[in-house]
């Protein structure tokens, strides 16, 4: 079943983009003199001079100051500061997609007492079931499930798996994201600029790749190896990419032999009201990705759901894995997520969770406040009329957390875990809707 979706699609100019203090010591020395007292280094001591240990190479930089989450719930975050004041905050971003069914959920637990946790080379039982839930769950018939580590090296595994079995280009399409990993990023083209990997050594992979512009048709398949989408462009901004048009390239594909490979990564698991957006549009790719939601946070799990034929071009020799592949936490979460699955009407979750960010979507239009707006299912993206990241920053003063997005960071993302409060979800949109409200109102001249 498939939730009820807006879209309003208008165009207009895009606008411009916009530590932890603990002191752990690592050195272990005999001289008594030298002890380290672990319990308050732990506890954030070492006085202001003190330099924080933990790296800000990533997105926490957007936030300005340095801050730590205490508790997580449902939509809700207690979040430190570095002088130890606290401040509530609605999640509308659902941490990327990693926690669809609400941060912390009680019925999403994991083993008071674990039976196993790793072990290299053999997997726990679980891994099985849950293979074969997820094989139910997509309706498909002769494909294996391949566990990774994480989104990147799942689309890394389904890459390698098409070009083992027909040497050639990847074939991306524009305003795709696909990961860090060095292959996964070479296929990526939103926001790839941003990555601490965009090296020399990565724009020495560029050959290898082909880029496909959405509504494109005419292609020579005869050089490709495999096709790589999002069904929902995530980094891009929410942006759906056409049905019909994925029908026809994904034909053409098949005819010439290339593999197909559904990147659902970001939009599988109900994030935008369909457990696979790819199966619900009644595609069949060769292989289908899936992580985030896998484990809602509990567990960097991914898996690579590959038609059974793909396996003839890698022989019988023994094949390399990853340390924590097999996981037995990563099982028993994702064993934990289709239990819950199985369980509640998520569907209809994803229904409440959508009128509201529906209204929204209509009074951004109605209002001129923003443009370029796709309101599908469970989620909302916009392209505001101020400045994208001054109204991520906006909300976060008012202790509302969105995502930016799009191709240069223009776009918000909304994406509430499905689980949030219809009166959370409406006092949290409020809040967006005040500040683009506010940011479009006329400035009165100035008296002199």
């Amino acid at each position: 079943m498939r939730v009820p979706s807006t879209r309003v699609h208008l165009e207009f100019e895009p606008t411009k983009q916009l530590a932890f203090k603990g002191a752990l010591n690592m050195h272990f020395q005999a001289d008594p003199s030298l002890a380290v007292d672990h319990e308050s280094d732990l506890s954030g001591g070492g006085g202001e001079s003190a330099s924080p240990r933990l790296s800000d190479l990533d997105e926490s930089r957007a936030f300005e100051e340095h801050w730590t989450c205490s508790r997580a719930s449902n939509a809700s975050l207690t979040l430190s500061r570095s002088d130890g004041t606290t401040e509530e905050f609605t999640d509308l971003c659902s941490s990327y997609g990693a926690v669809n069914f609400g941060h912390c959920n009680e019925d999403i637990r994991l083993p008071a007492k674990p039976g196993s946790d790793l072990v290299a080379g053999i997997y726990p039982p679980e891994a099985e079931r849950f293979s074969r839930w997820l094989t139910n769950a997509l309706d498909v018939k002769d494909f294996k499930v391949l566990f990774q580590v994480g989104g990147s090296f799942a689309v890394s595994t389904a890459l390698s798996l098409a070009l083992r079995n027909r040497p050639g280009k990847i074939l991306s399409i524009e305003g795709g994201f696909h990961g860090l990993g060095l292959d996964a990023l070479s296929a990526t083209t939103a926001q790839r600029s941003m990555a601490l990997q965009e090296t020399p050594i990565r724009q020495s992979l560029a050959s290898f790749v082909d880029v496909l512009t959405p509504g494109e048709t005419d292609i020579d398949w005869s050089g490709i190896s495999c096709l790589i989408f999002e069904p929902i462009q995530g980094a891009r901004g929410y942006v759906p990419l056409d049905a019909d048009w994925l029908h026809e390239i994904c034909a053409q594909a098949g005819a010439a032999r290339v593999t197909v490979i559904a990147d659902e990564i970001q939009c599988g698991f109900f994030r935008f009201g369909d457990f696979s957006v790819a199966r619900s549009m009644g595609l069949s790719p060769d292989i289908l990705l899936f992580s985030k939601s896998i484990t809602n946070g509990l567990y960097p799990l991914s898996a690579v759901v590959y038609r059974e034929t793909l396996e003839a071009a890698i022989g019988d020799g023994v094949v390399l894995a990853h340390t924590f592949q097999t996981s037995a936490i990563g099982c028993y979460a994702a064993c934990a997520v289709a239990d819950y699955l199985d369980s509640h009407d998520v569907e209809a979750d994803c229904r409440r969770v959508a009128q509201p960010l529906a209204d929204a979507a209509a009074r951004m239009a109605e209002n001129h406040w923003a443009q370029d707006i796709y309101q599908i299912g469970p989620s909302l993206s916009f392209r505001p009329l101020m400045n994208a990241g001054d109204l991520i920053k906006e909300c976060f003063v008012d202790q509302v957390l969105i995502l930016g997005g799009g191709m240069e960071g223009e776009r918000i993302r909304i994406a509430p875990p499905l689980t949030i409060g219809t009166k959370d979800l409406q006092g949290a949109l409020e809040i967006v809707l005040s500040r683009l409200s506010a940011a479009s109102a006329p400035v009165a001249p100035a008296v002199h």
